[in-house]
């Protein structure tokens, strides 16, 4: 062989100097192993809990979701009527249109 050619072929790291230790190799390799079936056993049990969760949230027919619905804003205009009356006595007092009822008193003597 060519002396020019040999010394292209030579490697320029000594003799398995490159190869990571056997030991840490399989400490790497186990602990990916272990992370890949934790992650593996999380995601099967957080979508086992979603599925669970899922089926325990009754579904109800139109009549009853109409039901609900009519509750619900039978609820939110009683709570907007209180408001709404709540607003008018304020304004009423802050324009000194009706005099303030007897309780409390900014100054008490």
């Amino acid at each position: 062989m060519c002396p020019k050619i040999s010394g292209l072929l030579r490697r320029p790291y000594p003799d398995r100097g490159h190869v990571m230790n056997n030991g840490l190799f399989h400490l790497f390799l186990y602990a990916t192993i272990i992370l890949t079936a934790v992650t593996g056993a999380g995601i099967y049990y957080f979508l086992a809990d979603r599925k669970k969760n899922r089926a325990a949230i009754p579904t109800l027919g139109d009549h009853d979701r109409l039901a609900v619905l009519d509750q619900e804003i039978r609820r939110h205009r009683e709570t907007l009527d209180m408001l709404i009356r709540e607003r008018e006595a304020l304004s009423a007092r802050v324009e000194g249109r009706v005099d303030e009822k007897p309780g409390r008193t900014d100054n008490p003597s």
